[in-house]
């Protein structure tokens, strides 16, 4: 199924470009570096709740109380929701890359980037905080290991944050535009 899925991924991605090229003879195509990152926002939804399903799984079994507390019940529907929050932004910004052509839509698949990979995690802290109390919610900090997780993401949401405001494919894919429509170019 995986495999199936990868193979689908990658001749859609072969097809997009294709077909991106054909339409516009001046705008690049996707390039290896966003088609990579179309790649990894498919990814990202399934990461987020398998990952959301295994936290919740194991804190289950290591407190079996927990099942039985309202407010556990509330926070998984809301766990639930921040997973299907994840699947929209994704597909919202896969459209943006594969269809944006300005720089407002450049804009959104940053933010959508930034709120997939910090913005969650924040909405779920403070969602556990209001629960259960902050000082439980701390607790998440006590072995430092999602303190690395959140720098590494930080870090790697950066870097591609960097590559699509700097890099000139992206700029070329997604100029700036004025509020007549046309692309403003600043030295002529």
């Amino acid at each position: 199924m995986h495999r199936a899925g990868l193979c689908l991924t990658v001749a859609a991605l072969r097809q997009g470009a294709l077909m991106t090229q054909g339409a516009d003879a001046d705008r690049p195509g996707l390039g290896f570096w966003l088609g990579f990152l179309t790649f990894g926002l498919c990814m990202a939804p399934i990461r987020t709740a398998m990952g959301t399903y295994g936290e919740i799984s194991a804190a289950e079994q290591q407190a079996p109380a927990l099942a039985e507390m309202g407010s556990w019940l509330t926070y998984k529907y809301i766990a639930t929701g921040l997973c299907i929050s994840v699947l929209i932004a994704a597909i919202v910004a896969i459209h943006a890359i594969h269809a944006g052509r300005t720089r407002r839509r450049l804009l959104r698949i940053v933010t959508l980037l930034w709120y997939i990979s910090i913005g969650t995690f924040v909405l779920d802290f403070l969602v556990a905080g209001a629960l259960f109390g902050f000082a439980n919610a701390m607790l998440v900090f006590e072995d430092g290991s999602t303190t690395i997780q959140l720098l590494i993401g930080a870090f790697f949401t950066g870097l591609w944050t960097a590559y699509l405001l700097l890099s000139e494919r992206c700029q070329d894919r997604y100029p700036c535009t004025g509020p007549d429509g046309l692309v403003v170019q600043a030295f002529d």
